[in-house]
């Protein structure tokens, strides 16, 4: 006599075309990666001066204060967007993360992992910056 094992069943989303695929479960949710070369680059430049923090399990991203890099120094958090491009280029390996400083919210004090920027981003920056527009017009133009 043979044993008989039963599979629990995944959900699946009829295909159009083809096999059925599972369902996504719940998760993290994904978040669209940006493509927009002078928003990346603007993130770069704050993370060189006056740089982010990555707090807590969470990976929160705040950005220092007036650039003070003093033990328990303030920072802020920044806006969602920006933290988005943050943890895209971190993930990408466009920004390291470097030791645990303390730093100041809030009136509370605890332990963040600074923002590193390589030299091969800021390269990477240093050579956008110097493209031309495709679109034949200088950017102090655009800006009037």
């Amino acid at each position: 006599m043979t044993r008989r094992t039963t599979r629990t069943a995944v959900p699946a989303q009829k295909a159009l075309f083809g096999r059925q695929e599972p369902v996504p479960g719940p998760g993290k949710a994904a978040t669209s990666a940006t493509n927009d070369p002078e928003l990346i680059a603007d993130v770069v430049r704050i993370a060189t001066d006056p740089g982010y923090v990555v707090i807590g399990a969470a990976e929160r991203v705040f950005r220092r204060a007036d650039g003070t890099t003093q033990k328990g120094g303030p920072v802020e958090p920044v806006p969602a967007y920006e933290q988005d491009v943050v943890r895209q280029l971190l993930s990408t390996g466009q920004l390291k993360t470097g030791g645990a400083h303390t730093v100041r919210h809030g009136g509370r004090e605890g332990s963040g992992s600074s923002v590193l920027v390589p030299r091969a981003t800021r390269d990477m920056v240093t050579r956008w910056s110097n493209l031309a527009p495709l679109n034949g017009r200088s950017r102090a133009q655009d800006s009037t």
